[in-house]
């Protein structure tokens, strides 16, 4: 897997109506903080135990009123979707929080997932 990048929110509406578990990291080339996250995001994003999370970026340096409907106040920011509802939030580069979080939102999918198995047996 790879990190996405997004840059309409055409393009992120149809990204979270098409995959389970999305991971959005807003960024911007200005922060030094950003830039020095994107190679460990990289990383996750190809590991096997992440492989049901898809990555994605958006450059917030561009245009800033693009993914306005986040109110991103502070670059970094990660917002964590499931089935395209948000369901975490994590601000700055707090890379064990944030691993943190992945691992809760798999935890949670995964439960999802149990309980519906076992509604059918």
């Amino acid at each position: 897997m790879v990190v996405h990048e997004i840059s309409t929110q055409a393009e992120m509406n149809d990204y979270l109506s098409s995959n389970p578990l999305v991971l959005v990291h807003f960024t911007s080339k200005y922060s030094d903080e950003s830039v020095r996250c994107e190679p460990v995001l990289s990383a996750w994003s190809k590991k096997v135990q992440y492989k049901e999370i898809k990555f994605v970026k958006c450059d917030c340096s561009k245009k800033t009123d693009r993914f306005e409907k986040y109110l991103i106040k502070t670059i970094p920011t990660f917002l964590f979707f499931t089935n395209g509802q948000k369901t975490a939030v994590v601000l700055d580069v707090q890379l064990n929080l944030l691993q943190q979080t992945i691992d809760e939102q798999l935890n949670c999918k995964l439960l999802v997932w149990l309980f519906s198995l076992d509604e059918l047996i």
